[in-house]
C-alpha cells in the first residue's frame, strides 16, 4: 500500500491507492501578494489517528505570481490527486476541499473558466465516481488579525520529531518556513496576510483538515452512542 508520508513530491497515486491511503485529501491557496508568489498545495491526511490529530502529508505543490497559472495547476492537481472525487468508502471526508480567499475576482473568473471547460469535456464524467466542479471555501484563519503569531508555532509543532504530524518532503514551503528562523518572534506579530502565500496556504489546509476530521470523530462517537441506546431501548 502507498504510504503518503514517504511518497515523492508530485507522485502520481491511482484513485483506489489513494482511498485506502488517506482519510482525506484537500487542497489550499494562497494569491500572489505584491513581490510575494502565490502558493497551491495538496495535502493528504493518513488514515491512523494519532493523540494529537492525524498525520498530515504535502502530495505537491505550485509557485507563481500568475494567478491563471495558479488556477490550471489547481484545476491539474483536482484531477490528479482526485481532491473532488467523492470517495468510494464511507470514512473521511466524502469529497475534498479547495481552501482559498474565495472572493478574489481574478482567480474566480479564471475558475469559472476552468469549470467551463470542464463541463464541456465529456471524458472526463464518464467515471462513476465523477468529481464535482471545482468551488473554492473560505476559511475562517483568513480573518486572523494575528495569523502567523498562529500559524507558525502550530506548524513547528507538528514538525517535532517526536511527535510529527505534518510531512513537508522537499516542498517549497519547507524553504519558506526555514527562512522564519531568522525572524524574531517580536517581528513575526507584525506579519500581515500576503507576506508568505506558501505558509498561509498551507496553514489553510493543515488546521482546517485536523479540526475538520476532530470533528467528524465527535460526530461519530455521538452517532455511535445514539444507535446502543436505541438498540438498548428496543431489547427492553
Amino acid at each position: 500500500m502507498i504510504d503518503i508520508r514517504t511518497s515523492k513530491l508530485g507522485q502520481h497515486i491511482e484513485y483506489v491507492d489513494m482511498i485506502d491511503a488517506t482519510q482525506a485529501v484537500w487542497g489550499g491557496i494562497a494569491w500572489p501578494c505584491e513581490d510575494r508568489a502565490g502558493y497551491i498545495v495538496v495535502v493528504g491526511a493518513c488514515k491512523e489517528r494519532h493523540p494529537g490529530g492525524y498525520e498530515l502529508c504535502v502530495l505537491d505543490d505550485f509557485e507563481s505570481f500568475d494567478v491563471r497559472e495558479l488556477v490550471r495547476q489547481c484545476v491539474a492537481m483536482n484531477l490528479k490527486y482526485w481532491v473532488s472525487w467523492r470517495r468510494i468508502d464511507q470514512s473521511g471526508d466524502p469529497e475534498g476541499r479547495w481552501l482559498a480567499d474565495e472572493t478574489h475576482d481574478a482567480a474566480r473568473d479564471f475558475l469559472a473558466e476552468a469549470n467551463a471547460e470542464f463541463r464541456r469535456e465529456s471524458r472526463l464524467h464518464r467515471s462513476l465516481n465523477k468529481p464535482r466542479e471545482i468551488r473554492l471555501r473560505h476559511t475562517a484563519l483568513l480573518e486572523k488579525e494575528h495569523l502567523y503569531d498562529f500559524l507558525l508555532p502550530q506548524i513547528k509543532l507538528w514538525l517535532q520529531p517526536d511527535r510529527m504530524l505534518l510531512y513537508l518532503k522537499d516542498s517549497k514551503v519547507a524553504l519558506h518556513l526555514q527562512g522564519f528562523d531568522a525572524i524574531d518572534a517580536s517581528d513575526i506579530s507584525g506579519l500581515k496576510i500576503g507576506y508568505c502565500p506558501a505558509i498561509e496556504a498551507l496553514g489553510y489546509v493543515t488546521v482546517e483538515l485536523q479540526n475538520y476530521l476532530k470533528r467528524q470523530e465527535v460526530e461519530h462517537r455521538e452517532e455511535d452512542t445514539f444507535d446502543m441506546g436505541i438498540s438498548s431501548l428496543l431489547e427492553v
